[in-house]
């Protein structure tokens, strides 16, 4: 996997809005562990130090420091780094009067002149295999650090026992569960290697084996084994022993005491949304990630209800009308209330990072909507992740946050339009193949509400917590491209419905905002009226 290729364009962009909101992206990826070292490429680093060279945004030159900073804290990217002549920008960002970001260029210059002048980033070694052994690579790179991982239990274990109490990252499971899990994994530590070559029953039995979370928390150890079974059910050419593997993680969520452990581990959660860009043809994979991850929203939200008082509304509620959007929003401002977030910057606090876990659940599986079909289980999930984003935000926001939910309001509002206007062309193809065979589709409606009830509910929270003139331009454009999709015959009255309580939804969170969204609620109204002189046409046609 490597990133992202439009970071590049992004960061060489004439804008500088566009340029910072994707160096934010990416700084946000790698303070969260959802980009390493094997994602970056020379290209990519060419393009940050680019930036940095042309740039005299204030803003963007903070950014960009950061990011470099956290690039040049990984294994072996220093060296990239240097042959990107970072060293020379960054001292020359140092020596300007930006006194702020003085000390972490020296910082960085300070990272790059310690390390050794022949070590080759990950990215480097393996662009330098051939494509018939990199998978090879990956896999033994796989075991070897399972073997590390092995190494350091046994000698932290042996330190507990000559009293030397430092092992906090087991402090909360008891030492002989975990005790009887590693000799469960050292039974299974070279004698799994087979069964990447696609044993079923070995690779199953590693994972039940190895992968038992405990109940209230999870350490770096379980996160590391986690993140690299993963990998290698990723590398497996039998999708049975991906789907079983999947099911047994399923069945472990499903008596966790608490099941944000697993979202507070950004690996393995990633590894987790990787899988459903599985090549499974029949989709069963991510099917089942999709059902795992909607049992983990279902079990975190109702841990919410307890700190919420219960205050959580369900999507389908919102498509009875206009008429509800006043309670809706006193809803999500009490649930807002009762929960108040922390500072989305604190990495300490284990309620905030659940929740920024959400919200990445929610932004890789939107836009992969077209790799997995169009699916119940897509749409179901998607009703159930969107309302955990409205607690990314509070009542009361400081400029640095206001800056982060804007920067991902607007590409998600995006996303959210692109996913409903594919499910819609979906939904007229689907159609269509059935009226052939003489026989409407009934499940259309039903998962098309579902994907409405998600995306009015998103969009009423967004408009109401965040109502700038960007993200309700961005809405209404959007949305309205979905409009070019419908299809004047008898699909039309099955979908239309469901885009126009949109719409609607949108017009009451409009009319409830500052004089200056007069224009967009003038806009959503007349899309309002379109979609019902449509709608109008299409029953009349069914007729």
């Amino acid at each position: 996997m490597t990133y992202p290729a439009q970071l590049k364009a992004k960061l060489a962009h004439p804008l500088p809005e566009v340029q910072l909101r994707s160096a934010r992206s990416l700084l946000f990826k790698l303070k969260h562990r959802l980009v390493d070292s094997n994602d970056l490429g020379q290209a990519d680093i060419s393009a940050l130090t680019g930036a940095l060279r042309t740039t005299s945004c204030p803003p963007l030159i903070h950014t960009l420091v950061e990011a470099i900073q956290q690039i040049a804290a990984m294994p072996g990217m220093a060296s990239l780094l240097i042959t990107c002549n970072c060293i020379d920008t960054i001292h020359a960002v140092a020596e300007s009067e930006m006194a702020s970001v003085r000390a972490t260029c020296k910082t960085i210059e300070a990272l790059l002149l310690a390390a050794p002048p022949d070590h080759q980033s990950p990215a480097q070694q393996e662009s330098i295999l051939p494509a018939q052994q990199k998978e090879c690579h990956m896999k033994l790179k796989a075991v070897t650090r399972k073997l590390d991982l092995d190494q350091a239990y046994t000698a932290a274990h042996k330190e507990n026992d000559s009293g030397q109490s430092n092992m906090a990252d087991f402090a909360e499971v008891g030492i002989d569960e975990r005790l009887a899990r590693q000799q469960t994994r050292a039974g299974c530590r070279m004698d799994s290697v087979p069964a990447l070559a696609g044993s079923a029953e070995g690779n199953f039995s590693l994972f039940e084996g190895c992968v038992q979370l405990p109940a209230t928390s999870i350490s770096a150890q379980d996160d590391q084994h986690l993140f690299d079974l993963l990998i290698r059910l990723q590398f497996s050419q039998e999708a049975m022993v991906v789907l079983q593997a999947v099911e047994a993680l399923h069945g472990d969520i499903q008596i966790m005491a608490a099941p944000e452990v697993l979202l507070q581990r950004p690996a393995g959660l990633q590894a987790l949304l990787h899988l459903l860009d599985h090549p499974d043809p029949q989709s069963l994979i991510p099917y089942a990630v999709l059902r795992l991850l909607q049992s983990l929203v279902n079990r975190f939200k109702q841990r919410l209800l307890l700190k919420c008082d219960g205050s959580f509304q369900s999507g389908p509620e919102l498509l009875q009308g206009p008429g509800n959007a006043s309670a809706e929003v006193s809803s999500w401002n009490h649930v807002n209330a009762k929960a108040s977030l922390p500072d989305l910057r604190q990495e300490e606090s284990a309620y905030s990072k659940v929740t920024l876990a959400a919200h990445e659940i929610c932004l890789a599986v939107v836009p992969l909507l077209h790799n997995i079909r169009f699916h119940p289980a897509s749409m179901s999930f998607m009703s159930e992740v969107m309302p955990l984003l409205s607690l990314h935000t509070a009542q009361s926001w400081n400029a640095e946050e206001v800056r982060y939910v804007q920067s991902h309001f607007s590409s998600l509002g995006s996303a959210l339009a692109s996913a409903m206007q594919f499910a819609l062309a979906e939904a007229c193809s689907s159609q269509g193949a059935h009226l052939l065979q003489g026989q409407p589709n009934q499940q259309l409606p039903g998962m098309l509400d579902a994907a409405g009830a998600g995306i009015l509910q998103v969009i009423i929270s967004f408009v109401q917590q965040c109502p700038t003139e960007v993200f309700l331009k961005v809405v209404n454009s959007e949305l309205m491209s979905c409009l070019e999709v419908l299809v004047v015959d008898e699909v039309a009255c099955n979908y239309v419905p469901a885009i126009r309580a949109v719409f609607v939804g949108l017009l009451a969170a409009l009319n409830s905002t500052a004089a200056r969204a007069v224009t967009e609620a003038a806009a959503a109204q007349s899309h309002v009226g379109r979609l019902d002189r449509l709608l109008a046409t299409s029953c009349q046609f069914c007729r």
